[in-house]
């Protein structure tokens, strides 16, 4: 949450009801707000698609992988369009809208590396809920014929 305030703080950013707010944000365009929503959508992406590779090894990571890098490519597209539409030169587009893709690794290897920290310190936790699971189910099922015993026993003494 400290991330988000300080997010707050230091971006420029839009509401639909109070308008612009944070640094310089009356000679901020449109554009750049944009790009740097779509730079900090990018963060967790990455997140999620290290997690995927971390816990889940080639089998949980690859299919994240390549579906978030398909839909990336019409997000980079939608920065470069936007940025050639305020009159940028295609290259510096172009490379824009690459870097705004170039948190994704970094994310990916915040999570991936998360990931394997937090499997490694809860790994005598993960083995507990399906035998708290196994436990539960056996009590339930087990009740009714010792209570059905039971009754039996009192009224044949």
């Amino acid at each position: 949450m400290g991330a988000v305030a300080l997010m707050n703080e230091r971006l420029p950013h839009e509401h639909f009801r109070t308008g612009r707010e944070g640094p310089e944000a009356a000679s901020l365009r449109r554009v750049w707000l944009f790009i740097i929503a779509i730079t900090i959508h990018n963060f967790p992406e990455g997140l999620a698609v290290g997690v995927g590779f971390g816990s889940g090894g080639m089998q949980g990571g690859l299919p994240l992988a390549i579906g978030i890098g398909l839909q990336n490519a019409p997000e980079g597209l939608a920065v470069a369009v936007s940025l050639l539409g305020e009159g940028y030169p295609k290259l510096r587009a172009w490379g824009i809208a690459t870097l705004t893709g170039m948190v994704e690794p970094i994310g990916g290897l915040l999570g991936r590396a998360s990931s394997h920290c937090l499997s490694r310190c809860c790994l005598g936790v993960w083995p507990l809920p399906p035998v708290r699971c196994s436990m539960s189910s056996a009590t339930k099922s087990s009740p009714k014929p010792i209570a059905a015993d039971i009754r039996t026993r009192r009224h044949s003494d």
